[in-house]
Formats: structure tokens, sequence, C-alpha cells
């Protein structure tokens, strides 16, 4: 056997695998930025205010910071960031982070019992983090009007993909 002919395959942007009342996708990301440091000063100094989520909470706008803990987050925003990387002078930190994350949304009536065959436990809604772990790996989860967004490191898409593949339809 080969081990450079791998049989799993990523799902693609634009993308998707149909489970019982539930459409898993894959989406292009928005430009991300990770940030450190105080998350309200960063929100008003990046993005005129972006709305902080926690677990589960669904974007308002475009721009929005995904807490990842009390002084990380990813900043979600239309356009890139216009900065350098690294230390600011008004005293937080950023990194671009294009290629960071891909995004699977998860829509429809089953989408919270699809996303729950990953959970460890039962979803904390009102954490204020987003991070949670699924599949035994760290992820990140907004919501959306009809379902959930799950932000997945770059390196667990095939992984993910793979996994989502694997729960049943029954």
């Amino acid at each position: 056997m080969d081990e450079r002919i791998w049989t799993d395959r990523p799902l693609q942007i634009g993308h998707s695998l149909e489970k019982r009342d539930c459409r898993i996708s894959r989406e292009a990301v928005p430009h991300v930025t990770l940030v450190s440091g105080d998350l309200g000063l960063i929100s008003l100094t990046l993005a005129s205010g972006a709305q902080k989520l926690g677990l589960a909470d669904v974007p308002a706008g475009s721009d929005y910071m995904i807490t990842i803990s009390r002084d990380h987050a990813a900043l979600v925003t239309d356009r890139p960031v216009e900065r350098r990387s690294g230390w600011q002078p008004e005293g937080f930190a950023l990194s671009p982070a294009p290629d960071a994350y891909a995004l699977f949304t998860l829509r429809g009536p089953r989408a919270e019992a699809i996303l729950g065959h990953g959970l460890n436990s039962v979803l904390p809604v009102g954490s204020l983090s987003c991070a949670v772990r699924f599949a035994h790996r760290t992820m990140l989860v907004t919501g959306l009007p009809d379902g959930f967004a799950l932000w997945v490191l770059g390196a667990e898409i095939t992984f993910v993909t793979r996994f989502l593949n694997g729960i049943s339809d029954h």
C-alpha cells in the first residue's frame, strides 16, 4: 500500500454533505485576524465596534469577533485589517490568519443533533467562549439563523469531513 495515496478527501468550498434534515456545507471564509489583548478596545479600533460572539451566538453583521478566551479572539471582517502583524501601539497584538480556519455550516432541523455527535458534552449555550471540543479537537462554534457555523483549523479539514461523513442518517 502506498501511504501517499489518501482515500479521504476534504470537503471542498462550495460542496455539501446531506444528512437527514441537515445540510453540511463548506463555505468560503471571510477575512480572519487573530487578536489578543483587550477585546473591547480591539473591536473599537479595528472593526467599528464589531460584535463579540459567545458560543452559538448569531452574528448581526459582517464584522464580528469569535471569542476564543478572555483575551483572544478571531476577528472576522469583510475586508482585510490594514495593519502590520504583531504588537500594536494601542496595546494589543494581531496576526492575519487567512488560512487558519475552514468554515463548515450545519443548517436545518437536525443541525444541533449533528453537531451533538461530535461534542464531548451538551452544547453549553451561554458560554462566553466559542471554543468547544468537537470530535476530540478544539473547534469554534458560532450560530446561524438556521443552524451553526463550525470553524475548523485548516489542518483538521479532512478529519472533520471524514467524521461528518460517518454520522449515521438514522
